[in-house]
């Protein structure tokens, strides 16, 4: 199966429009050539149900679970597709592990390009449930010690929003 249909199904805003799409043709011609049909068979539930981003939610409860304990389960259960699956926070993080590298290389591109030092900065600011994630800020603490902000995670970006239009809106 190509990569991009993964990834294309992941992002929220592109799902409509691969109900559109010649997507669903390409699905059946695979199905008749592939060594598991019936696996593409779910893939095309999801997309024609519209519960491409129901399943993401659930891979996303386990991932924000697996911020807290060691282990969790995705759970999902809807027609046909029906998952109940186990995962360490060793497994996610060997899934993601790439991405520890990108996250670095892109701390020391922000601090090159800043000229910057890593002690020169005052303060961290977490924003987003991602970046609760274990990996994530043992990268931010080997980078930055003790400078790391998480009070408003899931808040900050709405408040930044906020402020910004006000400051738009009266200005």
């Amino acid at each position: 199966m190509p990569a991009h249909i993964f990834n294309e199904i992941s992002e929220w805003h592109l799902v409509d429009q691969l109900r559109k799409s010649e997507m669903f043709g390409f699905l059946r011609e695979v199905t008749r050539d592939c060594t598991d049909p019936e696996a593409i068979k779910r893939l095309t539930t999801l997309i024609q149900e519209q519960q491409v981003f129901a399943i993401l939610q659930s891979v996303e409860q386990a991932k924000i679970a697996l911020a807290s304990y060691n282990s969790t389960r995705v759970k999902y259960d809807f027609k046909d597709i029906h998952i109940n699956d186990p995962i360490t926070r060793k497994e996610f993080e060997n899934m993601v592990a790439n991405r520890r590298t990108d996250i670095q290389t892109c701390i020391e591109e922000c601090l090159n390009r800043a000229q910057l030092k890593p002690e020169e900065v005052d303060a961290v600011l977490k924003v987003g449930g991602s970046s609760n994630n274990r990996f994530i800020d043992n990268i931010l603490k080997s980078n930055f010690q003790t400078k790391i902000e998480d009070d408003n995670v899931f808040t900050s970006v709405v408040a930044g929003l906020s402020i910004a239009a006000s400051e738009f809106f009266e200005g």
